[in-house]
């Protein structure tokens, strides 16, 4: 008998798995199978021994083999990988974030391979549904002016704590962060910027003033606490939340830059009407490898030399000593993509020097890669990139990544953000009630 609980659960949320009615150390396999949007199959499978009581707790019991080893409620789900036969560079990601994932589960006797034995009959099967939506939060599509996106809201009146969610150059309109960040209680806007309905996937410049119009929009909004909202980006979105902390463009109180950037060498930024220095990265840097290409050693890094206060005003090297407010960095050492260890160092070498290094909390995770993702979402060490194949030639990128440590790190980091933004937006929330 294969039990689990709760059926449905959100995304980082552990769901329990049990297996009753075994004979004492009787070997089985579990096996967790899920279709994702568009027919992405990802599967994964554990070995496990029974105990005397043939019973397997997969929250207490090790793995002996499989897709991961070792005690993890949820090494199911975050060791899955693609099923073989498909197309290279995929990646389970959530694009209706209306519909929860279905996850199908079997056990099987003995320890085996389900892939490599796809006639065995399991002794017992089961379903759960993991999702990103919880009950009750709104989703509402949002064309304000120039803004494209989607604004999520928590159940109940409200007024929430407000949060700008921003991805990376791959361009689209992603919504399972902010759908997340909505289910845990912040009013989250979902922001388009590259290759969305109007917006060119690849433009001439980032308008930080699309940005600004945004933020504003979002914080008069009357669900959300007035004063000031967060913003939670990674990768290039990150460098988009650091340059309007760093320009004080709208009224930020709280960012967490996942995987951060500080030079503008893709592409300028433009600021009412002007457009800034680029300081371009060194393709012949480019590494090839056999998942994809690696650009970390490809961007700028050596521009210790150039002293801020001489700059020009739109300079391509974000102005961080400028920041006033909260700053979390979250980042992996084995990111191939972007070189946090020198982003990390810039940004609080520059915060502290001018005496502002209280407002940096870093979290370093060795071994983890670039995408670091909500809590049990499965490692995706390289993938097709739309954009970087249409502007300049690179389809396939390699984000690095160890699965176990990656999974510590989506583990350990995803509850301190939640608590980063709770402690520095919800202070609007104690002054209206003292009010």
């Amino acid at each position: 008998m294969l039990t689990l609980w709760p059926k449905f659960s959100l995304i980082d949320k552990i769901t329990k798995i049990n297996v009753f009615r075994l004979k004492p150390m009787q070997k089985i396999t579990l096996g967790a199978r899920v279709v994702g949007d568009g027919g992405k199959v990802f599967e994964s499978h554990a070995h496990f021994i029974a105990t005397k009581h043939g019973q397997v707790d997969v929250c207490r019991e090790p793995s002996v083999g499989g897709s991961y080893r070792g005690v993890s409620a949820m090494g199911l789900l975050w060791s899955m990988k693609p099923s073989p036969g498909q197309r290279k560079g995929i990646r389970l990601t959530k694009s209706d974030v209306t519909k929860p994932y279905r996850v199908v589960l079997d056990c099987f006797d003995g320890h085996t391979d389900p892939q490599e034995a796809s006639s065995l009959q399991p002794l017992s099967s089961n379903t759960f549904e993991k999702g990103y939506m919880a009950n009750g939060v709104k989703r509402i599509p949002v064309r304000e002016g120039r803004i494209r996106g989607t604004l999520f809201l928590p159940p109940g009146d409200g007024p929430f704590s407000g949060v700008v969610d921003l991805f990376g150059a791959a361009g689209g309109l992603v919504e399972f962060r902010a759908s997340l960040l909505a289910s845990h209680g912040f009013a989250t806007l979902a922001l388009a910027y590259l290759g969305y309905e109007d917006q060119p996937l690849v433009p001439s410049s980032i308008n930080l003033d699309y940005f600004e119009e945004a933020a504003n929009w979002l914080t008069s909004h009357p669900k959300v606490l007035p004063h000031g909202i967060g913003m939670h980006a990674i990768s290039y979105g990150s460098w988009i939340a650091l340059l309007m902390a760093s320009y004080q463009i709208a009224s930020i109180k709280a960012i967490v830059a996942i995987s951060p950037l500080v030079i503008a060498f893709l592409l300028p930024f433009q600021l009412k009407g002007r457009v800034s220095d680029i300081i371009p990265m060194n393709e012949s840097r480019v590494l090839s490898s056999e998942k994809g290409s690696i650009w970390r050693f490809a961007q700028p890094t050596d521009i210790d030399y150039i002293n801020p206060r001489t700059a020009s005003k739109y300079s391509a090297i974000t102005p961080v000593e400028n920041i006033n407010c909260p700053v979390m960095l979250v980042s992996g050492t084995d990111d191939l993509n972007v070189p946090t260890d020198f982003t990390v160092k810039f940004i609080i070498d520059r915060l502290k020097e001018n005496g502002k290094e209280h407002l940096c909390t870093n979290l370093s995770y060795p071994q983890a890669g670039h995408l670091i993702e909500p809590p049990y979402s499965p490692l995706c060490d390289f993938s097709f990139s739309k954009s970087t194949k249409e502007g300049y030639g690179y389809p396939y990128l390699a984000w690095g990544g160890e699965a176990v440590a990656h999974a510590r790190a989506q583990e350990d980091c995803w509850p301190k953000i939640l608590h980063f933004l709770r402690k520095h937006l919800q202070q609007d929330r104690k002054s209206m009630k003292e009010k």
